[in-house]
């Protein structure tokens, strides 16, 4: 489950498209995980727009169940349409705590951990999964940030297993 918050853009400024007008206040809904990927993957990055770095809710919205979602490249807009999902579940509130109520916190870098997973993943094969392990070090009674492992086998039942440390937050990049 992956909680995506939108930032404070003026939505005036998001490029209108045919058929679509961006709003600025809408209901919270869930989309199921394939929908969220292709409109993550479709949001352009690095553009000199710092507003077309976003997806804009569209006011058909609530319309037939249905979210509008708009990317906007200036060169081809793409308007989604998924299913918003139904109901309660998961129940998000339960099931995503409040991270200061986290009884172990552990930051990471992406440049670090990202090439340890494709490369796990690549070694695993047909596996399509991994474990990770936390173990919590304590200082003086308090915990303390802990590297992780990240253990899999591939098909051929070889092992992989890889530490990562932690990062502290406060650490330069």
């Amino acid at each position: 489950m992956t909680r995506v918050t939108t930032p404070k853009v003026d939505v005036e400024n998001f490029p209108a498209g045919e058929g679509f007008k961006a709003i600025a206040k809408w209901e919270p809904f869930i989309l199921d995980a394939k929908a969220a990927l292709t409109i993550a993957k479709a949001i352009p990055s690095g553009g000199t727009l710092p507003i077309l770095n976003h997806a804009a809710i569209g006011e058909a919205t609530n319309v037939n169940g249905h979210a509008q979602i708009m990317v906007n490249d200036l060169e081809s807009p793409q308007v989604f349409t998924p299913h918003k999902m139904e109901g309660q579940f998961p129940d998000t509130e339960r099931v995503m705590r409040k991270a200061g109520d986290a009884d172990v916190v552990v930051g990471f870098s992406f440049d670090v951990l990202l090439p340890v997973l494709r490369e796990m993943k690549r070694f695993a094969g047909g596996v399509q999964g991994f474990r990770m392990s936390i173990y919590l070090p304590k200082i003086g009674g308090k915990i303390v940030d802990s590297a992780i492992r990240l253990d899999c086998m591939n098909d051929e039942g070889q092992h992989w297993t890889s530490v990562v440390m932690p990062r502290r937050e406060d650490e330069p990049k």
